[in-house]
């Protein structure tokens, strides 16, 4: 089942919008991945540089970055 174009013809006749589902579940999951990505690297990055201004020490940062991206990502994703 790794072929999509296979997947599409198998489910057309059963479920009618299913081509139009599956891409907007794609873009929808891609857009979400990559908005993850840049709120975790830029939320991580400004920590780097405020660094010294911060209340808590550098060992958190990746969690707080992870926090803010999956946050992020949720509140595309949903929308």
């Amino acid at each position: 089942m790794n072929d999509i174009k296979a997947l599409k013809n198998q489910q057309r006749d059963k479920h009618p919008g299913f081509d139009s589902y599956l891409e907007c579940m794609t873009r929808s999951l891609f857009t979400g991945l990559t908005v993850f990505a840049f709120g975790f690297s830029g939320t991580y990055f400004l920590q780097k540089l405020l660094q010294k201004r911060l209340p808590y020490k550098s060992n958190v940062f990746i969690l707080t970055s992870s926090v803010v991206g999956v946050g992020f990502a949720y509140k595309v994703t949903k929308d």
